[in-house]
Parts: structure tokens; C-alpha cells; sequence
């Protein structure tokens, strides 16, 4: 799905339908323009029971520290996600001691 312009609400759908998705390894989201508010329906994705996601590729989107907090919360509870690539997303210091606190 890389560089579909889906952004956050086309993602929102997306999203909602891959809850009941319990067989997805590889998602790449890469250059579509997805925000904080993608960010926290991917999150919800990444919280769920059915999750089974071990790659997701988010490089080149707008996620910033706030969309950083939301898949840092997602992550720390996440027991299948093995790969994360959220490079070039405007992340500062914030986000990525998120990510280090979600890790540790």
C-alpha cells in the first residue's frame, strides 16, 4: 500500500477492517501521508488480540511525536511487531524516548 496517498482517514478504513485480520505479517504504509490520527488507528490495530503483524513500514509519512506516542503505548504491549521503520516522519527527542521507554 505504499504511496497511495491514503491518508488518515483512508487508513482509518483500512485499519478498522484489519481487526478481524489475524493472518497479516508485512504492512507497508510507507509515503501516504499519514498523520497523528493515522498513527492512533494503527495503534488500535497494533493493541488488539488478533494482531499478528511482525513488519510495518511507515517511513516518509507526517507522524510526528504525537503519532510517536501512539504506536510507542501500542508497541509496549505488542507481542508479535519484530520490525518497525518509522524514518522520516519529523520525530524529535520526545518521540523517540517514547519509543525507548515503550522498549525498555
Amino acid at each position: 500500500m505504499r504511496k497511495h496517498q491514503l491518508r488518515d482517514d483512508g487508513l482509518y478504513i483500512v485499519m478498522e477492517h484489519l481487526l478481524e485480520n489475524n493472518t497479516l505479517k508485512v504492512l507497508d504504509l510507507n509515503a501516504n501521508e499519514i498523520s497523528f490520527r493515522g498513527c492512533e488507528a494503527i495503534a488500535k490495530y497494533l493493541k488488539s488480540e488478533n494482531c499478528s503483524l511482525e513488519s510495518l513500514h511507515l517511513s516518509g509519512n507526517k507522524c510526528s511525536d504525537y503519532g510517536s506516542k501512539a504506536i510507542a503505548q501500542a508497541i509496549a504491549v505488542n507481542k508479535s511487531l519484530i520490525h518497525l521503520d518509522m524514518t522520516y516522519n519529523q520525530i524529535n527527542d520526545m518521540g523517540l524516548t517514547l519509543f525507548a521507554q515503550a522498549l525498555s
